[in-house]
């Protein structure tokens, strides 16, 4: 039971810690203007910087792929008109635990279709999986409950302990992958005739992996790639929405201008160091900077993200922007969204335009937030009362089976009724 009185009396100093942060974010995002600054005007420094040092960095750093000294040129986003198609998904789970009456999984994605202009009616739901046995480690393309092939054992990375961590760990990277193979199902299914927006929840970026080696990185990249592939093919623009984005790729780029050594070699001359010389701005996160120059319906520059686990990609190499959807009618500061797309979405006029309409013609449809993946999120979440029937759907099918012992563990039994 939470003490609320002793707990109050520890709130002032975490006030005060928030509003000392927000004087310092202040001096910081000061800094990060005079460096923009700088980049507009030299181009080429960090150009010169990012082509021969960018592997020896130890931060994630994106590079431009547009000239950054062109956003207050970049014209304005305008919401998508007339006939088109958005679908989007979105997974919740349920984690396996030993204490329960049976070692399972359960992954929910809600699937969401929604027509304008077409007068059909809007697909609202979502699928259910279980998983189970090897399954629970398996790798993705040879799980049994994936295009039903066998399965191989995932290799443990070495910063998880215990099964429940590798599971959690393996179920993450698993759900997004069915969500999007299940978005891209959605989007073929439709005419090759209408206009097409697909849009996942969260990066696009499998950044899970990254701790992996590569060997073990390939066989989760391999569906993921094959997915993107075919919506390259059908041209249908792909579009994760990521809010409140705490990275900061693009403030990394910025920060090579300020590296005081004859090369950005990190690990050489910055090994141990808090706060390298080039990090002024951390912790500042990317849309903060961005929210301060933008105006509503205002994108930044694209960006090729540095991700080390994208090195594989190509064509499909994931690029991002930050775009100003405005505060949905509502109060407060508009939303400062970072936008992911592949590059063939970046890269050509049309397609890019429409990802970008799409988005801010569903943000202000869900006044603030897309709408289609509001509705995906609510058909796919998990509540109390879900966990609860399916552990007693599963309890009756193993007592019909005639298993005997079916029951939760001790400690999860004084867990829920407790002592007192």
């Amino acid at each position: 039971m939470l003490d609320l009185v002793k707990l109050s009396e520890q709130i002032p100093a975490f006030a005060r810690h928030l509003q000392q942060e927000s004087k310092a974010n202040q001096g910081r995002l000061r800094r990060a203007w005079q460096e923009f600054a700088r980049l507009q005007q030299q181009p080429q420094l960090w150009q010169s910087r990012w082509a021969e040092w960018g592997s020896h960095l130890a931060f994630t750093c994106a590079s431009p792929a547009e000239p950054p000294e062109t956003w207050g040129s970049l014209p304005k986003v305008e919401p998508l008109q007339g006939p088109h198609t958005v679908v989007a998904t979105d997974g919740s789970q349920i984690l396996p635990s030993h204490h329960e009456i049976a070692y399972c999984s359960l992954i929910n994605i809600g699937r969401v279709a929604l027509h304008y202009g077409t007068q059909e009616w809007p697909l609202l739901d979502s699928q259910p999986l279980l998983i189970y046995g090897e399954g629970l480690l398996a790798e993705p393309e040879r799980s049994p409950w994936l295009r039903g092939r066998t399965s191989r054992r995932l290799p443990r990375p070495a910063a998880q302990q215990g099964p429940e961590l590798e599971a959690e760990a393996g179920l993450a990277l698993r759900r997004s992958q069915v969500e999007l193979e299940e978005l891209v199902e959605l989007a073929l299914a439709l005419p090759r005739t209408r206009r097409v927006l697909a849009l996942l929840d969260g990066s696009l970026i499998p950044w899970g992996l990254e701790p992996l080696p590569k060997p073990a990185q390939q066989p989760w990249l391999e569906p993921i790639l094959a997915a993107l592939e075919r919506l390259r093919l059908a041209r249908i623009p792909l579009v994760g929405y990521i809010s409140a984005s705490r990275s900061s790729e693009t403030l990394n780029y910025l920060g090579l201008g300020l590296c005081p050594y004859l090369g950005c070699d990190c690990h050489r001359y910055c090994a141990g160091e808090k706060t390298p010389p080039c990090q002024p701005f951390a912790p500042l996160a990317d849309r903060v900077f961005w929210g301060s120059l933008l105006q509503p319906g205002e994108r930044s520059p694209l960006w090729r993200s540095g991700a080390s686990v994208l090195e594989t990609f190509g064509e499909h190499h994931i690029h991002c922007c930050y775009l100003n959807v405005g505060n949905g009618g509502g109060k407060g500061d508009p939303e400062i969204a970072r936008l992911e797309f592949p590059a063939w979405v970046a890269q050509e006029s049309e397609l890019l335009q429409q990802a970008l309409g799409g988005v801010l013609s569903q943000v202000q449809k869900g006044f603030g937030y897309p709408i289609a993946l509001a509705e995906a999120h609510h058909l796919a979440v998990v509540r109390s009362g879900d966990r609860q029937r399916f552990f007693a759907l599963v309890e009756q099918e193993l007592i019909r089976a005639g298993l005997r012992h079916v029951t939760i563990s001790r400690k999860e039994a004084q867990k829920r009724s407790g002592i007192a």
